[in-house]
This record gives structure tokens, sequence and C-alpha cells, in this order.
């Protein structure tokens, strides 16, 4: 598995530059932010927002945590819907931290909480979800099961490519 390489549009070239460039231009930036969605009784469907100062390509999602307990969606702050259906986590990731139970301890909950706390393999955004200043990207998460009286958590990081000085968004 590779990460996708960075191509800049025609649009982006006026701004920026893959590498730095003595002329003024700004850099692109790689970087990974992240965030988290707890889910209890309470918060039956939790919503992380990421939102940058700065205009951004979403290129890639990782995950881990209890990916099997989550259905997450991706929607920005106009409505737009990356992922339509609520998918669950562990199909998007490709990972796991579930063991089946076993039938030597059906009902214990340690059973229910040891695995691999991994992800392994990343979600890429292709094309890119490309969020301007100040836009939202929510990450809404429903639970999978009914509720058992079990909280969850799941931390997700976002792998974008930044892009300083475009549109009246702030150079560094």
């Amino acid at each position: 598995m590779f990460w996708p390489r960075l191509q800049l549009t025609a649009e982006e070239k006026k701004y920026v530059s893959k590498y730095y460039d003595p002329n003024s231009k700004f850099k692109v930036y790689r970087r990974i932010y992240n965030g988290f969605l707890d889910l209890t009784a309470v918060a039956r469907q939790p919503t992380f927002g990421f939102q940058i100062a700065r205009r951004v390509r979403v290129f890639g999602m990782t995950a881990s945590g209890d990916l099997t307990q989550f259905r997450i969606q991706l929607q920005d702050s106009s409505g737009e819907l990356y992922l339509p259906d609520a998918t669950a986590a562990s199909n998007i990731f490709g990972g796991y931290n579930l063991l089946p139970p076993s039938s030597n301890y059906p009902a214990s909950p340690f059973t229910r909480r040891v695995g691999f706390p991994m992800t392994f393999a990343p979600y890429i955004f292709e094309p890119n979800i490309v969020l301007d200043s100040n836009q939202v990207l929510n990450l809404i998460g429903q639970a999978v099961t009914p509720y058992d009286g079990v909280s969850y958590h799941m931390d997700v990081c976002f792998h974008v490519w930044e892009f300083p000085g475009m549109y009246g968004t702030s150079p560094m």
C-alpha cells in the first residue's frame, strides 16, 4: 500500500509549490490531524468536526480502536456526503479489534474488548476532499448494535495536504 502522490492543479500551482521555492511561493505541507468518537449511553450518535483555517485536500483517513462498534458517515458543512450510507468502520479501514465470543467465556467482557487495536489499511479519498478555509468536515458515528451498556472509543487521523497562502488563508 502506497500513499497517493501530490499532483497540483493549474490553479494551485499559481500559489504553491510541491517543494520549497525561493521565489516566494509557499510550500505544500503534508499534515496529520487527529480526532475521536466516543459512543456512550448518552452520545449514541457522536460527531467530530474537522476544521482548520487553511485550504486543504483530505487524501486519506486512518483509525484505530473499537472499529467493529461504529458505523460512520462523512459530510462537509455544505451538506455533501462522502459516504452516503453509514458504513461499518471495520469495512472501511480493514481492521478489527473484536474477538468472537469464546465458548469458554461466553458472557465475559474480556472477550469483547481484547483484540488488535490497529488499522490494516488507510481509507484513501480519490479524488481528494477539498475543503476551503474554515470549511468543516464532519465525521458522524453511529452504533452498529443496540446499546449494550459498554462505552466504545475510536481514534481517527485525517491525512491532508495544506495549501498556505491560497484564497486569503494565512501563510503560516
